[in-house]
C-alpha cells in the first residue's frame, strides 16, 4: 500500500503503523493511578494522534522559509541594483581616462614596439570596462522588479545572460564552460526572467558541486547544450540541458 510517510517522531512521540499499513505520529504520555488512599492502582497511557497537526505545522515552517528566501532574494536585489548604480561612476571615468590616453599616445615620443605594446594594453583596459559595463546593466535589469509576461523568449540568449553573470565564477576556479548551442532555434514561450533565473539556479549548483571536487585531479566541466527536439504529442521544442562533473 502506498502511504505518505509521517512526520519524523520528536520526544514524546512515537511512529504507529495501522493495519493497512500507514504511519501515524503519536504523542505518547503516561501517569500513574492511585486511589484517594494513595494505593498505587495502575498507569495510565494517552495516545494522541498527531499525524495531520505535525504535517500542518511541517507545510507552514516550509513556507516561512520560502517567504524569507524570497525576501532575501528581494534584498539581494535592491543591492545589487545600488551597487551597479555606485560602479557606474567610477567605470566611466576609467573609460574617460583610458579613451585620453589612446588620443595621446601618438603624440607621445616613443618607439613603435612601445606604442604598440601600449596601445594593446589599453584596448585591453577598454574590453575589460565594456564588459564590466555589460554585466552592471544586467544586474540592474535582472534586479528591477517585473510583471510576470510570458512571451516569445530566445532560450540560447538567456544562456548567455546568465553565464555573462557567472562564467568568470567557473573558469577562475580551472573548470571547463562548455557550450553547444545550436543556431536558428525557435522561441520559447516564456517569461524571460523566470527563464533566466532557472538557468542561473541551474549553473549555480553546477558551481557549487564543482566547488566541493577541486581537490580531484580531474578538471571541472560544466556543459549547456540547447537543441531542437519534440514534445510527446509531435510539437516542435527546445530542449536545454545543463550537467557538470561534479559532486552529488
Amino acid at each position: 500500500v502506498e502511504t505518505t510517510p509521517a512526520p519524523p517522531p520528536r520526544e514524546g512521540e512515537e511512529l504507529w503503523l495501522d493495519s493497512k499499513g500507514r504511519e501515524h505520529l503519536l504523542s505518547v504520555s503516561a501517569s500513574d493511578i492511585h486511589d484517594r488512599d494513595k494505593v498505587y492502582l495502575g498507569r495510565l497511557i494517552i495516545f494522541v494522534d498527531i499525524t495531520d497537526r505535525r504535517r500542518l505545522e511541517e507545510e507552514l515552517l516550509a513556507s516561512e522559509r520560502q517567504l524569507v528566501q524570497s525576501a532575501k532574494m528581494a534584498t539581494l536585489g535592491e543591492m545589487a541594483t545600488g551597487v551597479a548604480h555606485e560602479l557606474d561612476q567610477p567605470l566611466n571615468n576609467i573609460s574617460l581616462l583610458t579613451s585620453r590616453l589612446r588620443l595621446r599616445l601618438d603624440k607621445l615620443e616613443l618607439c613603435p614596439d612601445e606604442k604598440a605594446f601600449t596601445r594593446e594594453k589599453l584596448s585591453k583596459i577598454v574590453r575589460q570596462i565594456d564588459r564590466a559595463s555589460s554585466i552592471i546593466e544586467h544586474l540592474r535589469t535582472f534586479g528591477r522588479p517585473s510583471n510576470f509576461k510570458l512571451g516569445q523568449v530566445d532560450a540560447v540568449k538567456a544562456v548567455k545572460a546568465a553565464l555573462d553573470l557567472l562564467q568568470e565564477q567557473l573558469t577562475t576556479h580551472g573548470n571547463e564552460v562548455v557550450l553547444d548551442l545550436a543556431q536558428g532555434l525557435p522561441p520559447v514561450h516564456a517569461d524571460e526572467g523566470q527563464l533566466e533565473q532557472v538557468i542561473i539556479n541551474l549553473v549555480v549548483n553546477a558551481r557549487d558541486a564543482l566547488k566541493a571536487r577541486e581537490e580531484s585531479d580531474l578538471p571541472g566541466r560544466l556543459g549547456i547544450t540547447a537543441c531542437s527536439g519534440t514534445f510527446p504529442d509531435g510539437e516542435p521544442a527546445v530542449v536545454l540541458v545543463v550537467e557538470d562533473n561534479g559532486v552529488g
